[in-house]
């Protein structure tokens, strides 16, 4: 919809004032707390945030991607789970998530 322009995330603003992998952990899990309340929409801008701080931050890549799987933002999704995807091959669970994205874009 609204923000950004198709297949790039909304800005994080505020939330990505600091970087490294101190930030990025503790950004991450703010996000997985919004993401167990329920608040996806919230989680979003903090996980890209987290991944803005630590461009090499597995879990908030594909915790980003998920969150964006479960707002129906199928492109965004396939492009950050491809990022996670190239960063660990071998996790089943961003494959899983990076084909349901594929699968929902008809690809």
């Amino acid at each position: 919809c609204c923000g950004a322009p198709a297949g790039q995330p909304t800005s994080p603003g505020p939330v990505a004032a600091s970087s490294g992998p101190q930030a990025a952990r503790a950004l991450f899990q703010r996000g997985v707390q919004l993401l167990r309340s329920g608040q996806v929409a919230a989680a979003i801008p903090v996980l890209l945030g987290c991944i803005k701080a630590d461009s090499a931050y597995f879990d908030g890549y594909h915790a980003l991607g998920s969150a964006l799987l479960q707002s129906g933002r199928f492109a965004e999704a396939s492009a950050i789970l491809l990022q996670a995807v190239t960063l660990r091959p071998d996790s089943v669970a961003a494959n899983l998530d990076l084909g349901a994205a594929f699968d929902h874009q008809n690809l």
